[in-house]
């Protein structure tokens, strides 16, 4: 029975997207990761993680490892909502899918229905009973406990991004009035010193007041989890403020960006964690603070992000693309339960955080990463995508079935057919577990498209190969064969110049290129192979050398043996126990595999959205 829920907003004018149009063509491509598989996948979890009845609200957690599995509501559903309102739009615009469209229009109206007169989204509580469900703000504990409408600072800041992105894809002007709208209530309810400003509540009900001289008084403002939360904030601020040229948004993301970097107690002076040490609450923010500085060309800060990137680096295996949830030793947590679970694993959100700023800082010119971001999409990021359901079936079958609990808001329906997409959100370098946590899903599949429009770019004539992965494109269609082969082939769709990226396992002197199978002499810009003029129907065709290597390394404290071809980890040992990772011995073969599959090219241009 479909619940009632009582919106803030009641009533909404209708809102409407174009269709997601382009061209859609069969092609047979290499059998080696392709990313727009990965984003068809994403799609299918995020349009079936959803309950029809409450207007396709997420269960935004559950557990893959009891009898049946199941999923359930709590509070946290619409506190992380924003993060697949963001994505699903841009993975549409990757594959073309049709899937479940009718999530994308409820999504929106939704979003419509929880913005209140004053610009804030609120959650409404009348009509989901498991708001209340793991909330220490409206479990009775808090201040907010009486409220029926309670709007999260946190994620507030994501959604005021998704309202620009509705604008971007719609040109209507509802959502470009609604950011305005936000970002001045959001800067009501700031308190500003000096240069910087903070928030000194992590949730508002309609009406809540500050005044300038209130200092933090929400405990959870007090901790890293507090200052972490203005990262999401600022690059909502930031995606707004490119989507609709509102100043007041970039104006409020200065004074927060000065906060988090200087006053948040986050970081210190060279970007390293201190506090608390997850890192997801670290990587994140640090992706909002580079957007700004990005945006407003703050060198200082840009150098920043870098270094806090390269220190969470240093604190896991940029091999494989694996960075614990709770870095090193000695670091402290202020959860004990929470440290244990953590701790040896990673984070599917810590990985798609660090595959972006990698990204980022290389397309930025800052510096040169194309290759760790290519082991973290290549291994770590590749492996905790749930993809299969046979691991849960074997895992589950001795276990005694455990009655569903609905004073908890569970549901058993079909629960691991319709996670295959999610990112699976607690791992180790080489197997799974059982649980599922869908605010690591929200990040993961963010960074799906992320990846796909940064495999390459087009500007001023010049299409730029950063990433060797397949890629259907207006300017050029690309075959990797990696890591069967060292090749890859460009088909080219329209003219231009092209460059391409060797990795860096390769010698520029070992890199032969052919165009339509004549030999073409390259040219080097650092690492970018510069192949020049090319036509339309032009294949062309850089090979190289690629061979096996083995790497022993300690990830989280176990001694693992990989065997790496290229950047691909192809065999580790010892294997994982559950859902064992790294199944490609088929890679070994050095036999190409072809694979018939469906390539679809927008008609729009690319949206670029930041992750």
């Amino acid at each position: 029975m479909k619940k009632v829920i009582a919106y803030i907003s009641p009533e909404i004018p209708m809102v409407e997207f174009p269709p997601y149009e382009g061209e859609s063509y069969q092609a047979l491509v290499p059998d080696t990761l392709d990313i727009a598989e990965r984003a068809d996948y994403a799609i299918h979890c995020l349009t079936n993680i959803v309950d029809p009845e409450a207007d396709y609200e997420m269960w935004w957690a559950g557990n893959l490892n009891r009898k049946p599995p199941v999923m359930y509501h709590s509070f946290h559903d619409l506190n992380i909502v924003g993060k697949f309102h963001e994505a699903l739009p841009q993975l549409r615009t990757v594959t073309g899918s049709d899937l479940n469209l009718d999530v994308d229009q409820v999504w929106a109206e939704a979003l419509l229905h929880m913005q209140g007169e004053d610009g804030l989204i609120y959650m409404p509580i009348v009509g989901r009973p498991w708001a209340r469900y793991q909330s220490e703000w409206l479990e009775g504990k808090g201040d907010y406990s009486d409220t029926d409408q309670l709007a999260s600072i946190v994620a507030n800041g994501g959604i005021v991004g998704v309202m620009g992105l509705y604008y971007l894809l719609s040109k209507d002007e509802i959502w470009k009035h609604g950011v305005e709208r936000f970002v001045d209530r959001m800067a009501q309810l700031m308190v500003y010193k000096d240069d910087y400003c903070y928030f000194p509540i992590m949730a508002a009900k309609p009406g809540a007041k500050v005044s300038p001289d209130m200092g933090i008084i929400d405990p959870y403002c007090r901790t890293e989890a507090g200052g972490a939360c203005a990262g999401w904030i600022i690059q909502g601020l930031c995606q707004a403020y490119l989507a609709t040229g509102y100043e007041p948004s970039l104006a409020l993301a200065d004074k927060l960006s000065v906060y988090l970097k200087d006053y948040s107690g986050c970081y210190d002076k060279e970007g390293r964690f201190t506090g608390c040490a997850h890192t997801h609450l670290h990587t994140r923010p640090i992706s909002g603070l580079l957007e700004y500085a990005l945006i407003t060309k703050n060198q200082e800060m840009i150098e920043f992000c870098r270094k806090s990137y390269e220190y969470a680096k240093s604190c896991g295996s940029p091999t494989v693309g694996f960075f614990p949830s709770i870095p090193g030793p000695d670091t402290t947590y202020n959860y004990a339960t929470i440290q244990r679970y953590f701790r040896g694993g990673v984070e599917g959100c810590t990985v798609a955080d660090m595959v972006a700023l990698a990204i980022k800082l290389s397309q930025a010119g800052v510096a040169d990463y194309w290759d760790e971001a290519d082991r973290y999409i290549r291994n770590q990021f590749a492996e905790i995508q749930m993809l299969k359901t046979d691991w849960v079936d074997r895992m589950i079958e001795p276990l005694p079935p455990t009655p569903v609990d609905e004073t908890k808001f569970e549901n058993a329906d079909r629960v691991a057919e319709r996670n295959i997409g999610c990112c699976l959100p607690v791992t180790s370098p080489n197997d799974s577990g059982g649980g599922l946590m869908h605010c690591c899903t929200g990040n993961y599949v963010r960074a799906i498209p992320y990846i796909w429009d940064n495999i390459l770019n087009f500007q001023d004539g010049t299409l730029g190969v950063n990433l060797l992965l397949n890629r259907a494109s207006p300017w050029a269609d690309i075959d990797s064969y990696i890591p069967y082969d060292g090749q890859v082939d460009v088909k080219v769709k329209k003219p231009c110049k092209l460059s391409v990226r060797i990795p860096e396992w390769v010698k520029p002197e070992e890199t032969a290129c052919k165009v339509n199978s004549k030999a073409r002499e390259l040219s080097w810009n650092g690492r970018y192979a510069k192949v020049g003029e090319v036509n339309s129907g032009d294949v062309a065709a850089l090979t190289f050398p690629i061979s096996e290597r083995t790497v022993k390394e300690t990830i989280a404290g176990v001694d693992y043996t990989l065997i790496i071809k290229g950047n691909t980890v192809v065999f580790i040992d010892p294997p994982g126990k559950r859902n064992p990772f790294y199944q490609r011995a088929h890679y070994r073969e050095n036999k190409v595999r072809g694979i018939k599959c469906s390539r679809f090219v927008s008609s729009k241009p690319s949206l670029h959205w930041h992750y």
